[in-house]
Parts: C-alpha cells; structure tokens; sequence
C-alpha cells in the first residue's frame, strides 16, 4: 500500500491529498491514477470505484489537448482523494479474491460443486445458475432463492 494509501484508510485528506499532488506535480500522474482506482476497489465501499473513473475519464477528457509536460485538472485528482477518504471502507472485493479463491478460506475442495449448484439465484423474474443446465433449473424451482431488488416494493 501507499503512502497516500494509507492516509486515506485513516481518512487523512489533507495529508493524501497533498502527497496525491506532489506525485502528480513530479510527472506521476498516471500513476497517481492507478493508486487512486486501485485503493477505490481495494479498500471503499462498492460503487466508488465508478465515482473515481468517472473522475479519471474527466481528467483525460481535460488533458486532451495539452501537453504530457503541462497537465491541468489536479481538482479531479483532489476530489477523487477526498471521495476516497470519506468512503465508507470495505475490504470485501480483497477478502474475496486473497481468501476466497487464492486460499480457498472456508471452502471444501470436494464439496465445491455441490455447493455451486445450490447457488442459483432469482433477479426480477430471470434465473440465474452457472452450474444447471435449463432443464435441470426449470424442473427443480426449489434450489432457486429469490433476491429482493429495489423495484419489488414498488410492484
């Protein structure tokens, strides 16, 4: 992790944000970047990570017409950093990936498939199951559970 990495899990935007800036000001800029939606996925809650390149995409759009030398819209940078610093902090996507699948946490290798197959779930009508063929998921309903979604309470 960075420096400005771990700022921001301390919710430091000052600090993050000035070293952010720095590395920018010295010619890091992409690099800058990279920490940036990196540290969004690794340690914020779910969607900032659409918020930060949604913030990349209009630092790109800035710099289209100047030179890699004189970059312009640092404030894209600033407002991705105090994003990041006042997110709700979640480990989640790492946890899943170190633990989950890198070291099988929790999992039984011979009962893997099994579990898979109890796995199948129902989204505003369509079934979703990677592991049943559709004869198999439309005769046996029972293994399917439904997931609530925001337009139920609506209907």
């Amino acid at each position: 992790m960075s420096f400005s990495g771990l700022l921001a899990n301390r919710c430091s935007a000052q600090l993050a944000g000035y070293w952010e800036i720095e590395l920018w000001a010295s010619g890091f800029g992409q690099y800058v970047w990279r920490r940036l939606l990196t540290m969004s996925a690794e340690e914020c809650w779910r969607i900032l990570t659409a918020e930060a390149k949604a913030l990349h995409d209009s630092y790109t759009e800035i710099n289209k017409t100047t030179t890699a030398k004189k970059p312009k819209g640092r404030i894209f940078i600033s407002e991705a950093v105090i994003l990041l610093c006042m997110a709700k902090k979640s480990r989640d996507a790492d946890h899943l990936q170190n633990f989950i699948y890198d070291q099988q946490a929790g999992l039984e290798p011979e009962t893997l498939t099994d579990e898979l197959e109890r796995s199948c779930w129902c989204i505003n009508g369509a079934t979703w199951c990677q592991c049943y063929d559709s004869r198999r998921r439309d005769r046996d309903r029972s293994l399917v559970r439904e997931i609530p979604t925001m337009s139920d309470s609506l209907v």
